[in-house]
């Protein structure tokens, strides 16, 4: 049977503020050890923004921003050394229910989870984008993000752990590709709740549709742009319906840029930057533009 022992937990902070802790506090005692990883780049920021100190959580801080797949993999190898069976990998935005883990736990230890189970996610809820719970217990899914996931570190291991040139955006979506090509399952545990912020996210009318704006930073469309557009590239022979998808809520992203967004020609320049270091086949983190 497993139980807490078996779980390590994981955030990766960047320029974190007070809300930031409020979360960590909603699942930092649900997990055995929590892994802090701080990619904030100024030195000091730490110092002057102190993390509070947690009995079971190591703050680590890496001076400099490693994007996404460094840290969850440097965490991951770390939590397979130390003996952990999985890893619980949140974002700073994100709260977890008082019983995620608990439920995972249950669902571990049921019969329906095997060494076929790649990670299990919760139902997650957007703030200002509400969305109903489908009642279900749990649901087999294709897709899920990184936020409030528990990772099989079995299977993590199996597979390769995180592709680290994508350096943010796309990151889990190329894992769960990966998980999936294997022949890996994903279980959404219905009963799991992950309260989570998507950008500065704002609903607009189109005739008679609400329309959610993200509103990300014009360097964010450059990351989507180019690791979308790799991803496709790699995975649209395996995947062809995920990848026509895809394509299509790319070109949804630039209608609601264009008519909704703020920032328009910077977020236009930085999808343009994108496309071309896809076409030069660059990755990792952007230098100059």
């Amino acid at each position: 049977m497993m139980n807490k022992k078996d779980i390590a937990g994981m955030v990766i902070l960047y320029y974190p503020d007070a809300q930031v802790y409020d979360n960590i506090e909603t699942y930092v005692d649900q997990v055995d050890k929590l892994f802090i990883f701080d990619n904030t780049p100024e030195k000091d920021y730490s110092s002057t923004h102190p993390v509070p100190k947690y009995p079971n959580a190591e703050y680590i801080s890496s001076g400099k921003n490693r994007g996404i797949g460094q840290p969850l993999n440097s965490i991951a190898l770390r939590s397979i050394k130390e003996g952990y069976r999985f890893l619980l990998t949140m974002d700073q935005d994100s709260k977890a229910s008082m019983n995620m883990v608990e439920e995972y736990l249950s669902f571990i230890n049921s019969q329906i989870f095997d060494a076929a189970t790649g990670l299990l996610c919760p139902f997650v809820t957007y703030l200002n984008y509400p969305k109903k719970n489908p009642g279900t217990p749990y649901s087999e899914v294709e897709e899920a993000f990184t936020s409030g996931s528990l990772l099989n570190l079995s299977t993590y291991q199996h597979i390769g752990g995180f592709n680290e040139k994508y350096f943010i955006d796309y990151v889990d979506n190329e894992y769960c590709l990966r998980l999936r090509k294997y022949h890996f399952h994903m279980y959404q545990i219905n009963t799991a709740q992950c309260l989570h912020q998507l950008g500065n996210t704002q609903t607009r009318k189109l005739l008679f549709m609400n329309i959610s704006i993200t509103n990300h930073q014009p360097i964010r469309y450059y990351y989507r742009t180019r690791n979308r557009l790799k991803l496709l590239w790699e995975y649209s022979l395996h995947f062809p319906l995920y990848s026509l998808v895809d394509l299509f809520s790319f070109f949804k992203e630039l209608f609601k840029i264009i008519v909704y967004e703020q920032q328009k020609s910077q977020k236009m320049r930085m999808i343009s930057f994108g496309i071309r270091d896809f076409v030069l086949g660059k990755d990792g983190e952007i230098i100059n533009s």
